[in-house]
């Protein structure tokens, strides 16, 4: 056991679940507490994001009155929500891809991606369950469909990106070695 690491006694796929799966209980009990906010409170959240973006992007925001500035907000709250509900269930899908597809055991990748999708969408339902006891907000079928979508296309992104990286390695795996230079041959 002298002199060897931790990460030679380890293969690289449970390097891969280690890593990957603390990713994703971190990325769950980031969508966990962002539930639990109470309505007031997400919709702070939400709307001092949108406000930034706001003075960033928009050169006359700032100039509007206050009203026209919370109009303004308001009137994006539902768009900036949703998207945060695809993106955040497109990060866990991604997340949860990588997971899956260092389980030998499920054979197949198709049986990895499926069940990285799954579980993303039994964790999006769970979540809404979980909203449905906080106050002011409410279970709602068309955030699962959204984040079920977001997952998705997490999952396909994580399943193409890893496929590429995967036939790269193996490229450069079977190329043949160059010949050897003319240049070393003595006369």
């Amino acid at each position: 056991m002298k002199g060897m690491s931790l990460i030679s006694l380890a293969d690289k796929a449970t390097i891969k679940k280690i890593f990957f799966g603390g990713a994703v209980v971190s990325w769950c009990i980031t969508i966990f507490l962002l539930s639990a906010e109470n309505a007031d409170e997400s919709s702070m959240t939400s709307g001092g994001l949108i406000r930034h973006m706001l003075e960033l992007f928009v050169p006359d925001f700032l100039t509007n009155t206050e009203a026209e500035r919370l109009q303004m907000i308001n009137e994006l709250q539902f768009y900036v929500r949703k998207a945060a509900h695809f993106t955040a269930y497109l990060i866990l899908g991604f997340l949860a891809t990588q997971v899956f597809l260092a389980i030998p055991k499920l054979k197949t990748v198709r049986r990895m991606c499926i069940g990285a999708w799954l579980f993303s969408v039994v964790y999006a339902i769970s979540d809404e369950v979980h909203q449905s006891f906080v106050p002011g907000r409410a279970m709602q079928l068309r955030d699962v469909c959204i984040d079920s979508s977001g997952a998705l296309l997490g999952v396909v992104l994580s399943y193409l990106i890893s496929k590429a990286v995967y036939d790269h390695y193996e490229r450069l795996k079977n190329k043949p070695a160059p010949p050897e230079s003319a240049d070393n041959t003595e006369e």
